[in-house]
């Protein structure tokens, strides 16, 4: 998961925002208070995928006053004013996000991680795609063969959701954090015994604890 350090202030957000896009994005100009879609994909790490390049902007101006996020949506294309409302993600508590989230969705949930040792904590299945000569085909896996498991709860409810890290990756810190990332769902093993449920596959977070924003500068 990458991490978002959220922005302090509205102007280093748009500065941040408006940078001109890559190299190659020969017609985005920066610093004209316009943030096209190579912009916004820069800043958000990712090239052409408007579900994650939302799910960065909602994080990264999480902690702005309502009325400055306003302000920087008003300052997005065309195109992704009208795009945003359709991708605009989930907030969700981890004692929400059973019942309340939808599969295939992005959602931000925030929360307290603790990584699962024990495989049959969270035993689901997920399936992968594989190619068998020029065919496409998908294998049904364990969750735990691809992803590091961490449980995650709040202080509301005992009611708790599972978030999902590449596998290998430097453990999460145990600390109060905001994750971003898209819900998926796990799917019935062979003997159809596994009950189906949803977790987030990470993409972004944001530690809340000894966190200081960042101004864009």
């Amino acid at each position: 998961m990458k991490k978002v350090i959220p922005y302090k202030h509205y102007d280093g957000a748009l500065k941040a925002l408006d940078n001109g896009g890559r190299f190659y994005n020969l017609f985005t100009k920066a610093r004209d208070e316009e943030v096209s879609p190579a912009e916004l994909a820069k800043v958000a790490g990712v090239f052409s995928d408007r579900q994650k390049m939302f799910l960065f902007l909602e994080m990264a101006v999480h902690d702005l006053e309502e009325a400055n996020k306003q302000s920087l949506y008003g300052n997005l294309s065309t195109s992704l004013r009208a795009e945003h409302a359709e991708h605009r993600p989930q907030a969700l508590l981890p004692s929400e996000a059973d019942e309340r989230g939808v599969a295939a969705k992005t959602a931000i949930i925030t929360g307290y991680p603790r990584f699962v040792t024990d495989k049959t904590v969270f035993s689901g299945f997920i399936m992968v795609p594989i190619m068998a000569g020029k065919t496409m085909t998908f294998m049904m896996i364990p969750i735990t063969d691809c992803y590091d498991v961490y449980e995650l709860s709040d202080e509301v409810s005992s009611k708790k959701t599972f978030i999902a890290n590449v596998r290998g990756l430097p453990r999460l810190p145990a600390v109060l954090s905001r994750f971003g990332g898209i819900l998926k769902e796990t799917s019935r093993d062979e003997k159809g015994e596994q009950k189906d449920r949803l977790f987030l596959e990470g993409i972004y977070y944001t530690p809340l604890e000894g966190l200081s924003p960042q101004t864009g500068d």
